[in-house]
């Protein structure tokens, strides 16, 4: 499975991709395109980078229905 870096999740998030998971949990997190249905090519990020984003205040719960805990780029 591909090593994402936090650069590279950023890009995403500046482009609409959302992050499906839980902070508080050790599990990776999915990298969701809005415009993407298959579950089987959803990139698999990791707990650590995801955390340190959360840290520094990047990221946002984003209300999706349908979905548990989503994360979004804070728009500030």
């Amino acid at each position: 499975m591909r090593t994402w870096t936090e650069r590279e999740v950023m890009e995403k998030l500046n482009e609409g991709w959302l992050l499906s998971g839980d902070v508080g949990a050790d599990a990776r997190f999915g990298l969701i395109n809005p415009g993407q249905t298959r579950a089987d090519l959803v990139p698999g990020i990791e707990v650590e980078i995801v955390r340190e984003l959360h840290k520094k205040g990047v990221l946002v719960p984003a209300a999706v229905p349908g979905k548990k805990i989503m994360y979004r780029k804070n728009p500030r």
